[in-house]
């Protein structure tokens, strides 16, 4: 019994440090939208179509991004 327990003690630590790595990568993007906000708001448009591009490479569910994406090509008046 204590072999089971020592065992399924070890399947939790593995699967907890393999799992918890994988989920934690994609969660940089309100970051991302920050800076890209910010960048927008400097009137640097280059820059913030970067990190809002960054941000959709990260989470592509993340609307925020695209809207800030088809702003920056507004304003520098490129609409294909």
């Amino acid at each position: 019994m204590k072999n089971y327990l020592i065992a399924a003690g070890w399947v939790l630590f593995l699967a907890l440090v393999l799992v918890a790595p994988a989920k934690a990568q994609n969660d940089h993007y309100p970051q991302f939208m920050e800076m890209g906000n910010r960048a927008y708001n400097s009137q640097n448009y280059d820059l913030a179509k970067d990190y809002y591009q960054s941000a959709l490479d990260d989470n592509q569910d993340c609307w925020q991004a695209y809207v800030g994406l088809g702003n920056c090509e507004y304003v520098k008046k490129k609409f294909k």
